[in-house]
């Protein structure tokens, strides 16, 4: 598996924020990858109503709960001699669903996504899925190690740009109002970051600093990063690969 990544206390662990932009009656989906707790009310204390299967939509019944914030640690911090990642820690709020079976309570908000589940980033998922407005791409050039570059705009504001050489790649997408929690759960759902919740593991180390969330080895290394451009509030997902 390939990382170069840049798609996130003291030892407060740095938090990033849940979706929050929904209402009564928007579907939302589970898109942590894994079961997810729904509670008689919206603490952790309280009884387990039902789980939220991975990819499962739930229906929002009630968004005007009192915004009680709540925190989970998704990566340990770590310091020693090669290391010192301070953590990545999801922070939202309770929300009250009902499943498709009928069953209704409080879900922590962070795991939960307006994006259907199947979203992949490649250039064919977004051609099929999002209006493709303009491209353009420069072949190869041999005297100059092949380097190529291309870049395509799409009518949503998502964008890709591609450039590299016989010795390097970088793929960057940009995907207008997703956030980067999930982003970082599309990206560990899809295999592209390690599931180990620990800075280090299979060599890869993890950094964090509120805004970017980087995934780096050797060789490559993936990147999660907040941006605030001219193509709108987004996300910025960066691979980079060196051969």
């Amino acid at each position: 598996m390939k990382f170069i990544i840049a798609f996130f206390f003291c030892i407060s662990v740095q938090a990033i924020y849940s979706i929050g932009s929904y209402k009564k009656g928007d579907i939302l989906y589970n898109c942590s990858g894994e079961e997810v707790k729904l509670y008689a009310d919206s603490n952790t204390k309280s009884k387990i109503v039902t789980v939220l299967n991975a990819a499962e939509d739930c229906i929002v019944i009630d968004d005007n709960i009192k915004k009680t914030a709540h925190t989970v640690i998704e990566i340990k911090p770590k310091k020693d001699a090669e290391d010192d990642f301070k953590g990545f820690s999801l922070s939202g709020f309770w929300v009250k669903v009902k499943t498709k079976d009928g069953k209704t309570g409080y879900v922590f908000d962070a795991y939960l996504s307006k994006t259907k589940p199947g979203f992949e980033l490649s250039k064919s998922y977004f051609d099929q899925e999002f209006k493709l407005m303009k491209s353009k791409a420069k072949k190869p050039d041999p005297k100059k190690d092949n380097a190529y570059s291309s870049s395509y705009i799409y009518k949503n504001g998502a964008s890709i740009t591609e450039n590299g050489s016989d010795y390097d790649s970088h793929t960057t997408y940009f995907i207008p109002n997703l956030t980067l929690e999930e982003a970082y759960f599309l990206l560990k759902t899809s295999d592209r970051i390690p599931s180990s919740k620990d800075s280090g593991a299979y060599g890869i180390s993890i950094q964090f600093d509120g805004t970017e969330l980087s995934f780096s080895s050797i060789s490559e290394s993936t990147s999660i990063k907040k941006v605030d451009g001219k193509m709108g509030k987004g996300i910025e997902i960066l691979f980079e690969a060196a051969d």
